[in-house]
């Protein structure tokens, strides 16, 4: 059964008569049916021996990926055929989602005599009710796998290449900054970057040798991201340092430093795959594949790239991609389905920034528009490219599954973990996207100014669907959230 019902209007003290089950999930807000569902097991952070000298399941070349066949992956959990519906004669005893905090089970959940509102004029409803929201035209501007020598748009364009796997890169580099500049001035598009509202630069950034974060022996070692004229996107620690005099060591990306902790290595999609770098007390090279968007209208561009406060610590990009839109663009996107960390479950790569493929042959993308401001709370988080007239949901969690690799679930790969908040049903329409807005307000007090949170969206998906779970999700989001 693929449609819910959901009521016709959404007073605010009530966000739905019946709420929907995502199967699989075991957080303490899901109430699953043991005969359908199982456990997946929080291995998200491995050990140091089951993280020695491999990739963390990535794709050497895109070029090389399958990109078909294949079986699904043993540990993939399938959806059952039909989600039971509360008050379902078919399943008497079947339980229902909703949230298990106290704070979010007083908000009015029951709607008397809904139940005999028949599915068809729900789906009517919805279908022309529900605004249509076009995904932004983007287009690319740039690109560079470094393969072939760089030109002047690099204020530095040193090219290195990796003992193992012959990879060409930028790089090496230490305590220094490098730009890359678009637009007038610059040999790429010099009489000025096409009409756009923001851009999207993506790249993978080589953490090599000795970097241990917050200074065990130096530092602290930063690694940043930054607009000239414009916003800093990342200023963060990084480490290949996991034990130091015993202690564990950690480090502060994902989020910024400081402030932020997380174990070292959390987000990279390889280890020790390069042949570069030496490192006693971890691997000797990291990689990881990163995604940022802002708003952004000038005719030029530069961005810069820079190690701060290194000694013995080196730093390299490869698969720089930058792309413009006519719509503006917040947060920092992971966990992609194009290979760069956990592989998609049968060989269903999508492109970077999005999900793995689902039936239509693409993968959904999330991105966020608006700002972070919890007391403008204007953030729009909006899911395109889903399978058409679908119906799914969106969730936050307070960590990242699998270091931000993601771990299979469905066709797809599950982002978020930790403390778990989901939001209402939506359905995809005739445009294969939906919206959440105004998320503080729904959140029920978790997002705070200075918190970072996780957003995922889960969707249904026909029988068509590449695995054949027939469910998948988007990319994960990042969103730092102030003030």
């Amino acid at each position: 059964m693929d449609a819910v019902p959901i009521p016709a209007s959404r007073a605010p003290a009530r966000r739905h008569a019946y709420e929907y089950r995502v199967p699989g999930f075991s957080e303490a807000w899901l109430s699953p049916s043991p005969q359908a569902e199982k456990k997946i097991p929080d291995s998200d952070i491995p050990t140091r021996a089951s993280r020695s000298t491999r990739r963390l399941d990535a794709v050497p070349n895109p070029a090389s990926r399958p990109r078909s066949g294949g079986a699904t992956t043993s540990g993939a959990l399938r959806e059952p055929a039909s989600a039971p519906i509360k008050n379902d004669p078919r399943y008497p005893d079947a339980p229902y989602l909703r949230d298990r905090r106290p704070d979010a089970t007083s908000d009015g959940l029951e709607n008397p005599g809904f139940d005999e509102v028949p599915k068809m004029f729900v789906l009517a409803f919805i279908a022309l009710t529900t605004p249509a929201v076009l995904p932004p035209s983007s287009q690319e501007v740039y690109s560079a796998d470094f393969e072939q020598p760089v030109g002047s748009e690099w204020s530095d364009p040193s090219i290195d290449v990796t003992p193992v796997g012959g990879r060409h890169f930028l790089g090496q580099f230490g305590p220094t900054s490098v730009t890359l500049s678009l637009g007038v001035g610059s040999p790429i598009y010099p009489k000025g970057l096409p009409h756009h509202v923001s851009i999207t630069t993506s790249f993978d950034l080589f953490v090599l040798s000795n970097w241990d974060a917050a200074g065990h022996s130096g530092g602290p070692d930063v690694w940043e991201l930054s607009i000239i004229g414009g916003p800093t996107l990342l200023h963060a620690t990084f480490s290949n340092t996991e034990l130091f005099g015993g202690e564990n060591v950690f480090q502060s990306y994902p989020g910024n430093y400081p402030g932020a902790v997380y174990p070292a290595g959390t987000g990279a999609s390889e280890e020790d795959t390069l042949g570069l770098g030496d490192s006693f007390w971890g691997p000797g090279s990291r990689v990881y594949r990163l995604c940022y968007s802002l708003g952004h209208t000038a005719d030029s561009l530069t961005i810069r790239f820079s190690g701060l406060g290194l000694t013995d610590e080196y730093w390299g990009l490869d698969n720089v991609q930058v792309t413009i839109a006519d719509t503006e663009a917040i947060g920092a996107a992971y966990c992609f389905g194009d290979g760069s960390g956990t592989p998609c479950p049968c060989g269903n790569y999508g492109a970077s920034c999005e999900g793995c493929k689902h039936s239509l042959g693409i993968g959904a993308r999330l991105f966020g528009e608006g700002s972070t401001s919890i007391g403008v709370d204007d953030l729009v988080l909006t899911t395109i490219q889903m399978p058409l007239n679908k119906f799914g949901l969106t969730y936050m969690g307070s960590m990242q599954t699998g270091g931000g690799s993601g771990q299979i679930f469905g066709d797809g790969l599950r982002c978020v973990r930790g403390e778990l908040r989901r939001f209402s049903i939506q359905h995809s329409g005739s445009s294969g996207t939906f919206s959440l807005t105004s998320p503080v307000a729904q959140s029920s007090g978790l997002i705070a100014a200075g918190t970072t949170w996780n957003f995922q969206a889960w969707f249904r998906d026909n029988a068509a669907s590449p695995c054949g779970t027939q469910y998948n999700l988007s990319n994960g989001l990042s969103v730092s959230f102030t003030p």
